[in-house]
């Protein structure tokens, strides 16, 4: 899915804003892409965090970013240790900072936007702890 919507350099400038995000925190942002999605975009998403062992962090601090793009739906999803943290609105706020970007049809600029919104708060939640290691692949996923 690279192909149209994504360079392969587009995509390693996505997961290096991972990677980046993640240094300095043990919490892990993962990143979705899927063309369409013709279901509840909100239940698909949750039902994917599972799919992709977000909910086995220690700390209970993953979060995806799924975005269908084609069908222009975007879903964030905080496990339960970072969504009992961050202020209410954070997270329609960074939904809102993202579809910023995409209505102007960047949405590189926006999937890296979201990643640093989600990373600050990860950083100031759960900051990086002597030892700490990466729990989930950096990776763009996609279906």
């Amino acid at each position: 899915m690279v192909g149209p919507f994504f360079s392969k350099e587009d995509e390693g400038q996505i997961v290096e804003a991972i990677r980046t995000a993640e240094r300095l925190t043990t919490g892990e942002i993962q990143v979705h892409l899927r063309k369409k999605c013709s279901r509840d975009p909100k239940i698909e998403a949750q039902r994917l965090f599972k799919k992709l062992r977000l909910d086995r962090t220690k700390e209970k601090n993953a979060v995806l970013l799924f975005i269908a793009l084609e069908s222009h739906q975007l879903v964030i999803v905080g496990d339960s240790g970072i969504h009992q943290r961050v202020r209410p609105y954070f997270w329609d706020q960074t939904r809102d900072l993202m579809l910023g970007f995409f209505k102007k049809n960047e949405i590189k600029k926006g999937l890296l936007a979201g990643i640093w919104s989600v990373g600050e708060q990860l950083q100031l939640y759960f900051p990086a702890k002597l030892g700490d290691t990466n729990q989930l692949p950096d990776t763009v996923t996609e279906d």
